[in-house]
């Protein structure tokens, strides 16, 4: 079973139509969720999970303007930047993983091409161990894969 956690409803709808037209309804369940929400008032509580995949809001506030408009002018901003630094959902998603995972406590974030170094430490300074760094085809490293025992 995949739980599905967006803030955006309408992010949610499009997943839904994706789960009909795949017909895995019955695998998926959909939340409506900021995840920087006290988690102990959230539905997020109600499960455990296995592992964390994330592909959050990484763009920083001051690259955002430089943006390729193919991609600032198709994507909402909220699924794009944090509105910060691009760092705020890795420290958010390394603290909630402590509480929401079963052990080993496993998460797998997508990072922008030069966050690499930065978002390890995150998840090092959290306790995590760094499991891989996976290459994108253009050789960024794009993925970082972190685990808590």
């Amino acid at each position: 079973t995949i739980v599905s956690v967006d803030c955006s409803k309408d992010a949610l709808a499009v997943a839904q139509t994706n789960e009909e037209f795949h017909a895995v309804e019955s695998r998926i369940l959909f939340i409506e969720q900021n995840i920087f929400t006290s988690i102990n008032e959230t539905s997020l509580k109600q499960h455990s999970y296995d592992i964390i995949i994330s592909n959050p809001p990484y763009i920083a506030q001051e690259e955002y303007a430089a943006l390729q408009h193919d991609v600032r002018d198709y994507e909402p901003k909220i699924a794009t930047s944090d509105d910060a630094d691009g760092y705020r959902f890795y420290y958010r998603i390394a603290d909630i993983g402590k509480e929401l995972l079963r052990v080993p406590k496993i998460i797998a974030v997508e990072i922008a091409y030069n966050q690499s170094k930065k978002v390890q430490q995150i998840f090092t300074d959290a306790g995590y161990h760094i499991l891989a760094v996976k290459k994108d085809y253009s050789g960024h490293e794009r993925i970082v894969l972190a685990t808590l025992n």
